[in-house]
């Protein structure tokens, strides 16, 4: 026979009353516990807001103290570092002390990128933020342009219905001088969405490049009707291009 879980002596109603009186109390902690950390996350979007509002390190710091686990904050933040320290590296006569900056920058940008992709490996998003900070420091930083490919690919192989993660990697080849390969890259975006105006014209210059004239051209013709009359300045620079093919 299975022994009673009440004490000797005791009345089920006894029983009752104890675990009742625990359920009373246990309750509003775990309920404190729960509000604690909604207004906590609440507080962190407030924060991340106002930072991406108003491109605020202090805030995103105060958002990413308060919630470090958000990937989101983390990658966003690695991006706003990124563009501060392309803004001054293009900064013409800069002090030394700036250089000082961009490295810092840099670094930091690195180490939020690399948060947001341990947070959560499995959001597309990630690696391609990671990947394209690595993109921006070939040539500076050692094993950047292999790092770069490594993490775009993961971006696409993540979420291989994405053309602009496609477009990233394309992109990366053609840096690397990979013509061929780049196009093929970009063929399979637009295979995704054959209105996506700025792979076509990738496509269009780097057949120009590879001296693919006549596909060159097809590609531009196409280009060309996507734009219509919604930019006029790019259709005039698009056209000048193709005008210029041999």
């Amino acid at each position: 026979m299975r022994p009673s879980a009440q004490s000797p002596g005791e009345s089920r109603e006894g029983l009752t009353f104890r675990v009742g009186s625990a359920a009373v109390l246990i309750f509003p902690v775990i309920a404190l516990i729960l509000a604690y950390f909604v207004s906590v996350n609440f507080i962190a979007d407030v924060y991340y807001g106002l930072a991406a509002g108003e491109k605020n390190f202090t805030f995103y710091t105060r958002a990413i103290t308060l919630n470090p686990r958000n990937d989101v904050y983390r990658r966003n933040l690695a991006e706003n570092y990124l563009t501060l320290a392309t803004v001054l590296k293009n900064q013409k006569e800069l002090p030394t002390e700036k250089r000082t900056d961009i490295e810092t920058l840099i670094k930091k940008s690195l180490i939020e990128a690399k948060a947001a992709v341990d947070l959560n490996p499995l959001e597309s998003d990630n690696y391609r933020a990671a990947g394209l900070i690595y993109t921006n420091l070939i040539g500076a930083v050692t094993d950047a342009g292999s790092e770069a490919k490594r993490l775009l690919e993961q971006a696409v192989r993540l979420n291989p219905y994405d053309p602009l993660l496609r477009l990233d990697l394309a992109s990366l080849y053609a840096t690397n001088g990979q013509e061929e390969t780049a196009t093929d890259i970009i063929r399979g975006a637009l295979k995704l969405k054959s209105d996506y105006i700025l792979a076509r014209y990738q496509l269009s210059r780097l057949l120009t490049k590879l001296k693919k004239y006549r596909e060159a051209r097809e590609e531009y013709k196409v280009l060309l009707n996507l734009i219509g009359n919604n930019n006029p300045e790019f259709y005039k620079k698009v056209e000048k291009e193709m005008g210029e093919i041999n």
